[in-house]
């Protein structure tokens, strides 16, 4: 619908610039088939701000060359929406604070959920190193630790998104490993 509007807008500015009604359509149909073409499309892609249409648009140019006779042109959208989307996840990297920044950009829920666990076990594990204890000895004091969500967790996703807590206590709910390990092993740190 959009592109309809944009279209007539166009026949019109070109009528009144003096263009029959014939080669004001044939002009306009024109520059919209052009907005359509790969090589526009790449550039499209590079100008995204949106993590999550970034995935989108690999998604789909994915499904395109599955389909298509012409992989090339589609393995160059690919290719430019998986350096744009590292652009991105780069850039809220280097913020001060990641995760929120993620959020921020685009990103799904779930998505940062994951990026959250990932850096919580490797600092819960860094914490979990120093303890002066064998492995056999720590894997079993962690065992014995309750896997309910300690309170302290669910105050700091809270703080990034209270959509997280959600998505976190789905997990815990699914019995999802990791996320009880990460209970229990936040648990023995005598973090509550």
């Amino acid at each position: 619908m959009n592109k309809t509007k944009e279209m007539v807008k166009r026949v019109k500015s070109l009528m009144e610039e003096g263009k029959s009604l014939e080669t004001a359509i044939e002009i306009a149909a024109e520059e919209l088939i052009e907005g359509l073409n790969p090589s526009n499309r790449i550039d499209w892609i590079k100008g995204l701000t949106n993590i999550s249409e970034v995935r989108k648009a690999i998604h789909r140019a994915h499904a395109k060359k599955s389909k298509s006779k012409d992989k090339e042109k589609y393995e160059k959208e690919i290719e430019a929406g998986y350096e744009r989307l590292n652009e991105l996840l780069a850039e809220a990297d280097k913020s001060e604070n990641p995760i929120k920044a993620m959020l921020e950009g685009g990103e799904e829920p779930s998505k940062v959920l994951h990026h959250w666990l990932r850096d919580k076990e490797n600092e819960i594990k860094r914490e979990l190193d120093q303890m002066k204890v064998s492995n056999n000895k720590r894997k079993e004091l962690i065992n014995k630790q309750p896997t309910n969500t300690p309170k302290c967790l669910i105050e700091e996703l809270r703080g990034i998104a209270p959509d997280l807590v959600k998505l976190y206590q789905d997990r815990v709910t699914r019995k999802d490993q990791g996320v009880l390990a990460l209970n229990r092993k936040t648990r023995l740190l005598g973090k509550k």
